[in-house]
């Protein structure tokens, strides 16, 4: 390889932090003219998308960490976003999902040893035992509660003009009782699509 494109070469590896999110570079002409694929990530975030709800996502995640043994420090909720810490020894961990539409959710999970070293290999691990657990079916419709799967209810997919209101109402429950088996406050907004559950 030649002294232009070994220095080109690093150019793009020193660029490649200025770039958010996952992507991925193809660099091709090595010394041995193959090319060779290397997968970026920013701060060697592992991500994915998983056609599940945010709270189907944020139980599964939960779940994942649980089966690591790596103990859950703090959670954070926004509207449509959650962010999850996690530490075990001087492992962190923090998993970000986002709501991309109301049942389409985005994870990112970052695993670091130190400010400087971060664990790509953990932070995969993570997403496959995400996508385990909700493959599984025992994460219930909306982040349900377990005990709400195995009494008699339905799934109920909120339509335009929907409220919690308006479906507890058309369904005979108390809207307490709604909010409660959908882990839903009173201030929650379900959207077009979404999967609740009822009785």
């Amino acid at each position: 390889m030649g002294p232009k494109r070994v220095v080109t070469f690093l150019c793009i590896l020193c660029a490649l932090p200025a770039f958010s999110g996952c992507v991925e570079l193809l660099a091709a002409g090595t010394m041995t003219g193959a090319a060779e694929l290397f997968r970026y990530s920013r701060g060697n975030t592992a991500c994915k998308t998983f056609t599940r709800p945010l709270p189907q996502v944020a139980e599964a995640s939960e779940e994942a960490l649980r089966r690591m043994q790596i103990p859950l420090q703090k959670k954070e909720d926004a509207e449509r976003t959650i962010i999850i810490r996690a530490a075990a020894g001087k492992l962190l961990v923090e998993l970000e999902l986002e709501a991309v539409t109301p049942g389409t959710t985005r994870v990112s999970a970052t695993a670091a040893k130190s400010r400087f070293s971060r664990d790509r290999a953990t932070a995969e691990e993570i997403i496959a035992q995400v996508r385990e657990a909700l493959s599984e079916k025992n994460i219930p419709v909306s982040g349900a509660p377990p005990e709400a799967v195995a009494q008699k209810v339905k799934v109920y997919h909120v339509r335009p003009g929907d409220s919690p209101y308006r479906i507890a109402r058309s369904h005979n429950m108390p809207l307490e009782r709604f909010l409660t088996l959908n882990r839903l406050s009173p201030h929650s907004v379900i959207h077009p699509g979404q999967e609740v559950v009822v009785e």
